[in-house]
């Protein structure tokens, strides 16, 4: 899409007066994805598109590295490209840290038929999209097994939609079986190991001298637990993969070697434990996961009675809901229909909503009301809740903490590696303490793992994007939740953000011309403006349709506009027939175009009194034709959220400074912001205007709603959309959608992300300096294994146990 022709397709949804930046688009609920998806790929731009004026599409905009999430049409199990491409999603027990989810990554994307790879550390599930024809979901997991990794399919791309199927059955079984595997208790052989190895322990008791045989009780739990270890760490050594399994085994056969069994049964009991650790501590988290998985039921049933999957629903299918019930997709209600919908899963607001014959219900929310059809409008891959759990469960962009703390890991890890090494072996040459070099080293290799250091920055983020989706705030990952967390301005659009953007006509006046009776003048202003679908055009139209008359209707109905084109900064302009040769052209804008067009000199005392209604706040303006000049003025209002002084006040106490971005004038401007509380005020603006103002402010978010403002919200570090909840073009376009449409989720919004940084913060500095404390007693006084694998296996706990405060 070109950024003329968008401009040109927007001029008509504008009224013009200041406001020819919007789009505001009344389409009926069936049209509502449709629409959204190509306004969602008409205003989106990248910053650099914004420098270039290049409009890319939203689809094809960024590079995987850009990527904040693969959008929830990933899910759909037949995409446009292809009927045999979807989205296997496997449960890998053995998934628990970034080692592994390199390993699945590098095996995955070498394969013919895969197009991507989103293992999830915390959930231990892995997503693939790939064509199932070409290699199957039961190959993928197959190939895990084969690596070590435990794996078992819970979705097959390839299984049949409809309910109760033998293949869906069974995808289903296995997927909980290994979800089973989460036992509040140890497995069997590491209890035992455990108790062996405490057991061990008293050959440090000196009288009787029998408690020294003791040490030989440790064979027996390295004999348990180890075996798995080496196994893993043979299949990464065949592929020169140096990883935690490796590690391990180096550190507990060089006890063994030194005659330290209970120091060997140590790491290897204690390592063997630290998975079922991990998997009990967060727990928590995957039940909150679970929570947000509720929120897109698997079955609906028809008006027949018959009960189906809801991924074989098509859109305009006919449904039954009964009281009590989930909405099973997104959809309206039939004519005659009315209920009460729960709609708290979506927005955090516990409050039922009314909903009536056409209004919009959403999938996941709860009918509690009573028994309604409803018509779906979107499949179920497309619904609201299907992107809001994807948002958060496929969380496969890796923010820029994150992405540095593995790389400082990737060399981390190999230069403890060497240095073990060479503590291991030059001392047995060259002195006579290599005994105890050799222990120090065995430490080393311990101490090289970085499990606590890898996983405190995406558990800290899994959490605080589970918080803010239970709270009605969807984040497309952590480098946007990271972005919120360091915002120190916040630019807000004022029609739809700041105010509701449902315009009411205030004064509507019709000049005296001798040449256009007042009833043609009303038929022009109706006939224009319903031409626009901008909230004030639909106020003007209902204001001054019921002052047509006979006359004017009758001329109304002879009118047709044929063509409506932006006049930047100004209006509109629009091509009508039915009125003659010389009244074809009609403008419609702000006092900008009337003072080009000469009508504030030869009619000063209505420019007066539009001014005036400026100054008052209110939207005002002309509408007038080439030759017979101004016909009608007007002035509209739109009323401050009741919320908006709160939360401008909020971010005011979060040291943040606000500013307000409007193409409106800038008497209206100055009149809002002084009720809502913002002072930097900028009007009259286009949008590549905003997005240079935007672009030049140093950690900025840009407040829009969602359709509109498209090259300020890229411009922005971090972009929020005002949403109605279900929006399409909110979830596609902003990195951050407020569900509830309420700002006052923005300051909760960005302190949760300053939580999140400081949770962030906290985790690293602990991992690093147990990781230096454990060093700095290996070389200087006394080197223990079981020391450090303690301090390894209690510092991944006690990150975990930190992050999992962001529930909260």
């Amino acid at each position: 899409t070109s950024a003329d022709t968008h401009d040109e397709a927007s001029a008509c949804s504008s009224a013009g007066f200041g406001h020819h930046h919007h789009d505001y688009h009344v389409v009926p609920a069936r049209q509502a994805e449709q629409s959204a998806t190509v306004h969602a790929d008409a205003c989106c731009r990248t910053k650099s598109a914004v420098k270039s004026d290049k409009v890319p599409c939203c689809r094809n905009r960024a590079s995987p590295d850009d990527l904040v999430l693969e959008m929830p049409e990933e899910d759909s199990a037949p995409t446009s490209g292809s009927g045999t491409v979807g989205v296997s999603v496997l449960t890998v027990t053995d998934l628990c840290c970034a080692s592994e989810a390199k390993i699945i990554r590098t095996l995955f994307n070498a394969l013919d038929g895969v197009e991507s790879v989103h293992p999830n550390v915390i959930l231990r599930k892995a997503r693939i999209k790939h064509d199932w024809t070409v290699v199957s979901a039961e190959d993928l997991a197959a190939i895990l097994v084969g690596e070590g990794l435990n794996a078992a399919v819970e979705r097959d791309a390839a299984s049949p939609t409809r309910f109760g199927s033998d293949i869906d059955a069974t995808s289903k079984d296995q997927g909980k079986s290994l979800q089973s595997s989460y036992s509040p208790y140890p497995p069997w052989h590491v209890m035992l190991a455990l108790v062996l190895w405490l057991t061990s322990l008293l050959q440090y008791i000196e009288s009787p001298s029998f408690f020294h045989e003791f040490r030989y009780i440790a064979l027996g739990a390295i004999a348990l637990c180890l075996p798995p270890v080496v196994y893993r760490a043979v299949l990464r050594l065949r592929k020169c993969r140096l990883e935690i399994n490796v590690l391990m085994s180096l550190a507990t056969i060089g006890a063994i070697a030194l005659g330290e069994f209970s120091e060997g049964a140590a790491v290897v009991t204690l390592f063997s434990l630290s998975s079922w650790l991990e998997a009990r501590a967060t727990h928590r988290i995957r039940l909150a996961m679970d929570a947000l998985a509720t929120l897109n039921p698997d079955r609906a049933t028809l008006v027949s009675g018959q009960v189906v999957s809801a991924e074989s629903v098509q859109v305009g299918t006919a449904l039954a809901v009964q009281e009590g019930e989930q909405f099973p997709l997104d959809g309206t209600l039939v004519e005659g229909a009315s209920t009460m919908a729960d709609e708290s899963v979506l927005t955090g607001e516990s409050k039922p909503v009314r909903k009536t014959a056409g209004q919009q219900v959403w999938a996941g929310t709860v009918n509690v009301g009573s028994y309604v059809e409803m018509v779906a409008t979107a499949k179920h891959e497309d619904s609201s809740a299907s992107k809001i759990i994807h948002l958060i469960q496929s969380y496969s962009d890796r923010a820029p903490t994150e992405q540095l703390v593995e790389r400082a890991a990737a060399i981390y890890t190999p230069l403890v590696f060497i240095a073990a090494i060479g503590l291991a072996t030059i001392p047995w040459a060259v002195g006579d303490r290599g005994p105890e070099l050799t222990r120090a080293a065995l430490v080393l290799l311990v101490v090289a793992c970085p499990c606590a250091l890898v996983i405190s920055t995406p558990i800290s983020y899994v959490c605080g994007l589970a918080n803010a989706a239970k709270n009605g705030i969807m984040i497309k990952g952590g480098r946007h939740l990271e972005s919120l967390g360091q915002v120190k301005h916040v630019c807000l659009d004022k029609t739809g953000t700041l105010t509701h953007g449902r315009f009411a006509a205030q004064h509507l006046e019709v000049l005296d011309d001798p040449g256009v009776s007042q009833p043609r003048a009303l038929a022009l202003l109706v006939a224009v403006q319903r031409a626009a679908s901008h909230p004030l055009s639909i106020a003007l139209a209902a204001a001054a349709e019921p002052r047509l008359g006979p006359e004017g209707a009758q001329v109304l109905r002879g009118l047709k506009v044929s063509s409506c084109n932006a006049i930047p900064s100004e209006g509109i302009t629009a091509k009508v027939s039915g009125l003659g040769e010389s009244r074809q052209t009609v403008m419609a804008g702000n006092m900008k175009l009337a003072e080009r067009m000469r009508w504030t000199n030869s009619h000063p005392a209505w420019a007066r009194k539009v001014n005036e209604w400026a100054e008052l706040g209110l939207t005002s303006g002309w509408l007038g034709t080439e030759v017979d000049g101004p016909l009608v003025v007007f002035a509209v209002g739109d009323e401050p959220r009741p919320e908006a002084a709160h939360a401008v006040a909020s971010l005011h106490a979060l040291s943040i400074e606000t500013h307000m971005l409007t193409g409106d004038n800038p008497p209206v401007a100055q009149a809002v912001g002084a009720q809502v509380g913002v002072v930097d005020i900028h009007a009259g603006l286009l949008p590549e205007d905003k997005a240079r103002y935007v672009d030049s402010l140093p950690k900025a978010a840009m407040v829009g709603d969602g359709v509109n403002d498209g090259p300020a919200l890229a411009a922005a570090m971090v972009s929020v959309a005002l949403a109605e909840i279900g929006s399409a073009v909110a979830l596609d376009t902003a990195d951050v959608a407020l569900m509830r449409d309420d700002l006052r989720a923005l300051p909760a919004a960005i302190k949760l992300g300053r939580r999140t940084l400081t949770k962030i913060r906290q985790n690293l500095t602990f991992s690093v300096v147990s990781k230096a404390a454990i060093l700095s007693v290996t070389m200087t006084v006394y080197p223990s294994l079981w020391l450090a694998i303690a301090v390894d296996v209690g510092g991944m706990l006690l990150v975990t146990a930190n992050a999992m405060l962001l529930l909260n």
